[in-house]
């Protein structure tokens, strides 16, 4: 179930980034992309860029948006089990990055949360591995819980707050998967790319700076939850 996270904390850390406004899409297709990309170059054709050209384009917009804004969120779920270090989790194939890893404890009507620390796999055997989970790290694929979980905090929870990586754009038919209130600046990256290849810099820099400018709108800097790796 993709998430938007719509609270801004105020506090001299470092940040991450997340999206602030509504995840819905608006349901066109990357053809309609293509579409629109040619009526704001005024051309149906060019012999500086092609059908295709534009596709691939569409696709770079795309995963670009996700990049920088990390507008595609999603969350998954592991139960903890006695004695069990590291976990597989279900976003692994398809996952950009980690945003935080919450603990949960208790009954399911006094449920206990806990933001757990980002570390490396340095301070395994190099701290107390006694007492409630406190950290988390990533490898091999998996979501490392330190200290060890014991019997007594089996059935406990963690929650993997990440980005998945989109699908991606591969024909004209293809869903644009990024929000509806990014369509207008994947056109703009769109129409950026052909004015490069035309050999119009200026007008791919102002192209570049409107599809900036609504990335830019959107982001909204939350506190980084990673802080200090814990060594």
């Amino acid at each position: 179930m993709k998430k938007i996270v719509l609270v801004l904390f105020l506090v001299l850390f470092n940040v991450s980034v997340c999206f602030g406004a509504g995840q819905a899409t608006s349901g066109i297709t990357a053809q309609i992309i293509m579409d629109r990309a040619k009526t704001a170059l005024n051309a149906k054709s060019s012999t500086f860029w092609s059908d295709l050209d534009l596709l691939r384009w569409t696709d770079e917009g795309v995963k670009e948006i996700q990049a920088f804004t990390h507008v595609m969120q999603d969350t998954a779920t592991i139960e903890l089990s006695g004695n069990t270090m590291e976990y597989a989790w279900t976003g692994v194939s398809d996952y950009m990055t980690i945003e935080t890893v919450v603990y949960r404890s208790g009954a399911s009507n006094n449920w206990a949360f806990k933001g757990l620390e980002f570390t490396t796999i340095d301070i395994i055997g190099r701290t107390s591995d006694k007492g409630s989970p406190e950290h988390w790290y990533e490898w091999d694929g998996k979501i490392g819980i330190w200290p060890k979980p014991t019997s007594a905090y089996s059935g406990n929870s963690i929650f993997v707050y990440y980005n998945p990586l989109p699908d991606g754009v591969s024909s004209g038919t293809s869903p644009i998967e990024t929000p509806a209130a990014f369509d207008g600046a994947l056109i703009w990256y769109v129409v950026c790319q052909a004015k490069k290849k035309e050999k119009r810099f200026e007008d791919a820099a102002i192209y570049l700076a409107r599809y900036e400018k609504v990335l830019d709108r959107f982001r909204v800097d939350l506190v980084e939850n990673r802080k200090q790796q814990v060594q």
